[in-house]
C-alpha cells in the first residue's frame, strides 16, 4: 500500500478538499497520512493560495529527495520551486486519481510529461495537437516547440537565453529578440483569444505557462 502525506491548511475551504482527496484515495487504495515523516509515494499540499516559501517549508526536503510534491490551489502568488507540481483548484477527481496513480507508479518526470489535468491548455505530444478549453490552436512548428518548452518548465521561468539555446538551438549571440516575438504569437492565439493569461512575464526572468 502507498503513503500519500496530505497537508492542508487551516481554512474550512482548505480542510474541506482535503478531506474530500483523502476519500477518494483511500478509495484507490493508497494510505493517506496527515503528517509529513517516513517514506511516501508523493506530498499533497492543499490550500486556497500557496507561496514557493510555504510550498518550501511544507515540503521541501522531501521535494529535494526526489519525492513527488503536488500543490492543490486555487492560487498560487509566485513560481514554486522546481520540481514541484501546480494543480488549480477546482479539478476533476477521477482524472486526479489517475494523475497521482501515474506519479506513484513511474515518477515524477512521466507524470509532467503526461500533464493537462487541470490546464485548460492540453498538449497531446504523440499527435502534436494543441486544444484550449476543447478548442483545436494551430500553431506553428516552432510556436508548438516554445508552448512545449514553456510547458515542460511549469513552475519556473524560462529565460530568453534558455529558450534560444534549447527551442532554436542557437549559440547565445546578444539578441533574444526572437523569443518575445514568438511569445507575442503564442498570446495571440491563446491569452487574447480567450480572455485568459496563460503566458506570464516574470519580471527579471523570463516568460512562464501558468
Amino acid at each position: 500500500m502507498k503513503t500519500i502525506h496530505l497537508l492542508a491548511g487551516t481554512l474550512f475551504s482548505e480542510l474541506e478538499y482535503a478531506r474530500m482527496l483523502e476519500l477518494e484515495l483511500i478509495g484507490r487504495g493508497y494510505r493517506v497520512l496527515r503528517q509529513e515523516g517516513g517514506d511516501c509515494a508523493a506530498i499533497l499540499l492543499v490550500f486556497d493560495r500557496i507561496s514557493s516559501a510555504e510550498a518550501e517549508a511544507l515540503a521541501g526536503s522531501a521535494n529535494n529527495r526526489g519525492v513527488p510534491v503536488l500543490c492543490c490551489a486555487c492560487e498560487r502568488t509566485d513560481p514554486l520551486p522546481s520540481g514541484m507540481i501546480f494543480l488549480e483548484r477546482p479539478f476533476d477527481l477521477l482524472r486526479f486519481c489517475d494523475f497521482v496513480s501515474v506519479i506513484t507508479d513511474k515518477g515524477k518526470s512521466e507524470a509532467q510529461r503526461r500533464r493537462g489535468l487541470t490546464d485548460d491548455i492540453a498538449i497531446d505530444r504523440e499527435r502534436k495537437l494543441v486544444t484550449c478549453r476543447g478548442e483545436k490552436i494551430g500553431l506553428t512548428a516552432r510556436e508548438y516547440e516554445l508552448l512545449l518548452y514553456l510547458d515542460d518548465h511549469r513552475g519556473a521561468p524560462v529565460t530568453r537565453e534558455e529558450a534560444i539555446r534549447d527551442v532554436w538551438e542557437f549559440g547565445y549571440a546578444g539578441n533574444t529578440n526572437v523569443v518575445d516575438v514568438y511569445i507575442r504569437y503564442l498570446r495571440k492565439k491563446l491569452d487574447e483569444r480567450f480572455d485568459a493569461r496563460f503566458i506570464v512575464t516574470v519580471r527579471g526572468r523570463g516568460y512562464m505557462l501558468r
